[in-house]
């Protein structure tokens, strides 16, 4: 079963940005010293890597670094996608949810969470990602 993942609030303890607000992509270089959330990583590390789908508002520019960051903490993942902040955030994570076939997503923005429902996402919030 696929298993989607936010990353800032999620993967990471800290949230430090509104998806809902469009900011220059190099505010964001900053998020390269958060360290991940233990508890979600501990769970990660006993799924099928292959069924890991990490879904993030961040702006696509950071991709690469994103990347680096998950191996650099030893963070399994198949795929990840930076979809980018806007209004159109929520839109763009529910289109890469449903091509990529995700059962299940963990998203700590009570919005996304409750937009991802009406179009039967079980999207849940990450209480340890049980």
């Amino acid at each position: 079963m696929r298993i989607g993942f936010d990353l800032d609030g999620v993967l990471t303890r800290s949230r430090r940005y509104n998806p809902d607000i469009k900011i220059p992509w190099w505010l964001f270089l900053g998020l390269i010293f958060v360290k991940p959330n233990k508890k979600i990583v501990s769970f990660l590390k006993n799924l099928d890597e292959r069924d890991i789908i990490i879904v993030s508002a961040r702006p696509g520019r950071l991709k690469s670094l994103t990347r680096l960051w998950l191996r650099f903490y030893k963070i399994p993942f198949h795929n990840l996608f930076c979809v980018g902040l806007g209004k159109d955030a929520r839109e763009r994570k529910l289109k890469v949810i449903k091509q990529m076939k995700v059962k299940k997503f963990f998203d700590d923005d009570p919005k996304t969470v409750n937009f991802l429902r009406k179009f039967g996402i079980n999207a849940k919030f990450p209480q340890g990602a049980s």
